[in-house]
């Protein structure tokens, strides 16, 4: 059980229903926020639906609706249990989107402080010293490809293996990676000869 899962079931007690759908939403998201450094702003929800509803066999629709309906329940416990502002560091004039929501927790989860609060205090913990007032990982990233060159064999066959993040990609020749982001270039990539099985 993840951090931020642990934090959500705190926060909303037992649930009946299966977390799976916003659990995959808030790995993903904790991960490009708290690994990549990429802005809130510049996560694509759209992407983050994709990529759970991979996860956990949805239609991106049905993932979609399952975690905004989370989110909806979880703002709302949030908002009876007064945990806005411990969490958040603000109290904003509407609810936030889910990805947003998600990722104030996911970061909550890992440093016990709240998203804004860093960003008044200590903003090294959302953007290192070393990237601070330059274009994010993710920004340089999607608009500079990154060269795909390796491949790695699973089950007898070979896929091509993302720059960015080091998973395997499901296709060649796709212009985006699809659990990081992460803009691809082809034109070095040693050609994957077909699978030769009689």
């Amino acid at each position: 059980m993840t951090r931020t899962e642990r934090l959500i079931r705190s926060i909303i007690g037992d649930s009946r229903c299966g977390l799976r759908p916003i659990v995959c939403a808030s790995d993903l998201i904790a991960m490009l926020i708290l690994n990549r450094h990429i802005s809130l702003e510049d996560i694509q929800a759209e992407r983050v639906y994709a990529h759970t509803a991979r996860q956990t066999g949805l239609s991106p629709g049905a993932a979609a609706m399952r975690v905004q309906r989370f989110c909806r329940l979880c703002w709302a416990c949030m908002e009876e249990q007064g945990l806005i502002f411990p969490y958040i560091g603000r109290i904003p004039p509407k609810r936030p989107k889910p990805c947003f929501l998600i990722g104030y927790l996911a970061f909550y989860a890992c440093y016990h402080i709240s998203y804004f609060e860093a960003i008044d205090c200590d903003r090294t913990l959302l953007f290192p010293p070393d990237t601070e007032g330059e274009k994010s990982e993710y920004l340089t990233a999607r608009s500079h490809p990154l060269p795909v060159l390796r491949t790695k064999q699973l089950g007898g066959c070979e896929f091509p293996v993302c720059p960015g993040c080091g998973c395997t990609l499901e296709r060649e020749y796709q212009s985006y990676c699809d659990r990081c982001g992460c803009k691809l270039n082809w034109k070095n990539f040693p050609r994957i000869p077909p699978n030769k099985n009689p």
